[in-house]
């Protein structure tokens, strides 16, 4: 990545509300980040905090109602796709900007071929004609390290592996040779050696084409392996952002610090590892303040009663904390 790269994606005080019989459940609430040409930016936090919603909230995939946007600006490559007309969303949506879900087996259509699901890629977005595009999904089967494309092209999600299905989606995202890739999760429920071979196809891809890549997990040796920058999600916000090193080498929001003490050391023993106590607060009954106060064991009476600003604190450094706040 060069300093100097353009912002392919830029994310602006983006809110996404549920309206629930429950009550408004705010799953994303002022979030701003942007990602550049080549660049892989990482976002982390607990399950709950809003990581996938950001993700959906973007590829314009929620139903509305219930979802809805009240606030927030998303522009990718210059044009603003929050609310633009779907006709217009349908064009960009696989062609410039793509996803990797979490869990292949629920993303791909259980009752199409693989062949069939990826050339429709190729066909909608690139024009090819049925015959042109399967012997294409042939070739991008091969490049994602499938050993006998023709023999996968005939078959249906069920029959194929989890390590498989995963590959199968990479390739489907990257048919079109998108600007931006956002995956999700892209190695839950694989084994390690299988992780490794993902994590290392995506990086290669990403290569490859220079595209802008947003990784969500919550596994930060992945982040420290992977990643350009850090975007930390708490409850629904941003709480902290740092270049990769800078964000292990010292973490600025309690959070942050907190995420990083779990991760096992082999240069330590301990008697057990290091947890935060508590849990990510309800969406419905989020505290006042900063909404990591009841878990935080820096909390200051102000913690309890405003909300921090997400400050510059440095190059390419922000925090939301009011120890931070007050210096």
């Amino acid at each position: 990545m060069k300093p100097e790269s353009q912002k392919v994606l830029e994310i602006r005080d983006l809110k996404t509300y549920f309206d629930t019989p429950d009550g408004v459940v705010k799953a994303v609430d002022g979030v701003s980040c942007h990602v550049r040409e080549g660049e892989v930016l990482g976002l982390v936090g607990e399950s709950g905090c809003g990581k996938t919603v950001t993700c959906l909230s973007v590829m314009r995939l929620l139903q509305a109602p219930p979802a809805r946007f009240p606030s927030g600006e998303v522009y990718l490559e210059g044009t603003e796709i929050l609310r633009s007309p779907e006709e217009v969303v349908r064009g960009l949506r696989g062609n410039r900007i793509s996803m990797v879900f979490q869990e292949p087996m629920t993303a791909l259509n259980p009752v199409l071929t693989i062949g069939d699901q990826v050339s429709e890629v190729l066909v909608e977005h690139r024009g090819m004609g049925r015959e042109d595009a399967l012997g294409e999904v042939k070739r991008i089967l091969a490049q994602v390290g499938l050993s006998d494309p023709d023999d996968a092209v005939k078959r249906y999600p069920h029959e194929l592996s989890g390590g498989m299905r995963q590959r199968i989606m990479i390739g489907m995202a990257m048919a079109c040779k998108p600007a931006v890739l956002l995956a999700d999760e892209p190695t839950t429920a694989l084994d390690v050696s299988i992780q490794a071979q993902i994590l290392d196809l995506l990086m290669a891809m990403k290569e490859d084409t220079g595209m802008a890549v947003i990784l969500v997990t919550h596994d930060l040796g992945v982040i420290a392996g992977m990643a350009d920058r850090v975007a930390v999600m708490y409850a629904g916000r941003i709480v902290e952002e740092a270049p990769v090193d800078d964000l292990f080498d010292d973490p600025l929001h309690p959070y942050t610090g907190g995420l990083l003490r779990c991760i096992p050391r082999m240069d330590r023993v301990t008697p057990k590892l290091d947890v935060i106590a508590g849990l990510v607060p309800h969406p419905l009954s989020y505290p006042a303040g900063c909404r990591y106060h009841p878990r935080c064991a820096k909390a200051m009476p102000v913690c309890r009663e405003e909300v921090p600003s997400l400050a510059v604190v440095g190059h390419e450094r922000k925090v939301a904390c009011w120890a931070w706040s007050k210096g």
